[in-house]
């Protein structure tokens, strides 16, 4: 017996099959109805002179009109789906509405031009005022070219964990560092996970689960970092010399080794000493998702092994 998935799989299979089915013949019944115009368009003026070649230039504008209607059309339809596939229909009807203007303007100055009206004035007039457009919205258009180039490649989805690095935002470092400079912390952008992507913006969600809104246009240009479901993870703890490495690094061994949600033996290194203690860099994968639960208890562990074996005053 089929599951649910796999019927349903096989349902959009099938739609997608009968919709270009439905497409082609579409394109096929457009075609040969133009054809049959423009033959009958060309008997009617050329060879038995029934319309008036006054009237001749109103109908082939007619046609031409058409013809680019029914081409930008096909073409707006597969672009939906195709973009409704592979993002949402609602990310996709922006991106089709500005093709579809784009398209009706470009229809206009077909059939001015087959009614024989110079449109090299309309050009101009649409040229100097797309310029200043342009000039006058650079970022958003920037953005919105981003989004729909982020889109189309794809270089990551919603729900993946990202780390973007972007010259444009710099190192963002707390007023009083901590204890131990954690060279791990040091993040020249965001971390986090990609909650939604729109034309103007890539939302991330981050651990302290405030929403980011970062430009398309430096999403772009960023280096993105994709986190797999775990995260090697470093965990410091400073240890007094009176308690020698050796004697406790079994225990420790042990501790982080059944701690829950490690993937892997622990890498357990002295990382850097002081006058009176030393540095334990305790090194291991675990799942990404629960990273701050594994380093909290493997750090209440360390404490539980450490404090009986200090000096008492």
């Amino acid at each position: 017996m089929a599951s649910a998935k796999e019927k349903r799989a096989s349902a959009a299979k099938m739609q997608q099959h009968n919709a270009k089915a439905n497409l082609i013949e579409g394109v096929g019944v457009i075609i040969a109805v133009l054809a049959f115009l423009l033959f009958g368009i060309y008997l009617s003026t050329s060879v038995f002179h029934i319309i008036p070649d006054s009237f001749s230039k109103l109908i082939y504008a007619a046609i031409i009109g058409i013809t680019v209607f029914a081409i930008l059309r096909i073409f707006t339809r597969i672009l939906e789906s195709k973009l409704t596939r592979a993002t949402s229909q609602g990310r996709a009807r922006p991106i089709v509405l500005i093709v579809n203007l784009v398209g009706y303007f470009i229809l206009a100055l077909f059939v001015l031009s087959a009614l024989g009206i110079n449109t090299s004035s309309v050009l101009l007039s649409g040229t100097i005022i797309g310029a200043v457009v342009g000039l006058a919205s650079q970022n958003v258009l920037s953005n919105i070219f981003g989004g729909i180039m982020l889109i189309f490649v794809k270089p990551f989805k919603v729900g993946d964990k990202v780390e973007v690095s972007t010259w444009q935002y710099g190192v963002m470092l707390t007023l009083t560092p901590p204890k131990y400079f954690s060279r791990d912390e040091i993040k020249n952008g965001y971390r986090g996970t990609i909650e939604d992507l729109t034309l103007m913006y890539t939302i991330i969600k981050d651990r302290d689960n405030e929403h980011i809104k970062i430009p398309n246009s430096i999403m772009v240009q960023a280096a993105i970092a994709i986190s797999s479901s775990t995260h090697t993870l470093n965990v410091r703890f400073e240890i007094p010399k009176s308690i020698p490495f050796s004697k406790v690094r079994s225990d420790i061994e042990k501790a982080v080794k059944t701690a829950s949600g490690i993937k892997n033996s622990p890498n357990i290194i002295v990382e850097e000493t002081t006058v009176l203690t030393y540095l334990l860099r305790i090194s291991f994968e675990c799942e990404a998702e629960i990273e701050d639960k594994v380093k909290s208890d493997i750090l209440q562990s360390l404490i539980a092994i450490t404090e009986p074996l200090k000096p008492k005053n």
